[in-house]
């Protein structure tokens, strides 16, 4: 377990602050407005939720929402100073689609990371997100544990040789207490119940899942990273999960 005593999270406590709350300012109607007309910001419409025609979010959309939102939180703390319960996000740096810090490839062939997040204070802070949209419960598995969880084992191009990484599920349906349950039971499957620990965080403890690994990149040293699993609630058109 790691506690809030931990320097490191002191520093994720002010990110996840910065991120639920760019979260929520996406899903404001100023916030409808500047993202949703935007070319790229829908998938495909499918069915869902016995609905026939459902719009979700890109990925990658919503990931590069929620950064602007968030670097827009920042500036103006910047400028008119943060109130007395608003954690100081006027040194946190974020960007979608960054190379990740041991990778052999670059450019068209590199696999950059969703998002960073970095603070340079007293302590360099590198923290690296990968976001998974989950539609279905099945998703978990084929999604979010095959197509991004398993980065995070990945030797010959890790996503972070940080101490701590992490995992956002961007939900379009049901509460989000409903997804933490399943996407906790789909990672305890796949690491196995060893490799399963919380991440005290504002007063609440976070689903984490550890990884270690031994990068082809950097040499014979193991490294061990904590990843910690968030669950985002994202307004499908027609909203399905009552947000």
């Amino acid at each position: 377990m790691a506690s809030d005593e931990d320097p490191w999270c002191g520093f994720l406590e002010r990110a996840l602050w910065g991120l639920r709350r760019a979260v929520l300012v996406v899903h404001t109607p100023e916030g409808r407005a500047r993202h949703r007309g935007k070319r790229g910001y829908w998938r495909k419409e499918q069915r869902l939720g016995g609905v026939a025609r459902v719009r979700i979010p890109s990925e990658t959309a919503m990931s590069e929402a929620i950064v602007q939102e968030f670097n827009a939180i920042a500036r103006i703390q910047g400028i008119s100073g943060r109130a007395a319960d608003e954690p100081d996000l006027r040194h946190l740096h974020l960007a979608v689609e960054q190379p990740r810090q041991l990778d052999f490839a670059i450019g068209d062939h590199s696999n950059p990371t969703d998002i960073a997040i970095e603070l340079r204070e007293e302590q360099i802070f590198d923290l690296r997100i990968e976001a998974k949209t989950v539609a279905t419960e099945g998703q978990i598995k084929t999604g979010y544990i095959n197509k991004g969880l398993k980065r995070f084992d990945d030797a010959e191009k890790p996503y972070t040789i940080e101490r701590f990484g992490a995992m956002i599920a961007y939900v379009v349906t049901d509460d989000e207490a409903t997804w933490e349950g399943r996407v906790s039971g789909g990672v305890t499957a796949y690491v196995g119940s060893t490799r399963i620990g919380t991440t005290h965080l504002s007063g609440r403890s976070f689903f984490t899942s550890t990884h270690r690994f031994v990068p082809t990149a950097k040499g014979p040293d193991e490294i061990e990273v904590r990843v910690v699993h968030f669950v985002f609630p994202v307004e499908a058109d027609p909203a399905l999960n009552g947000e």
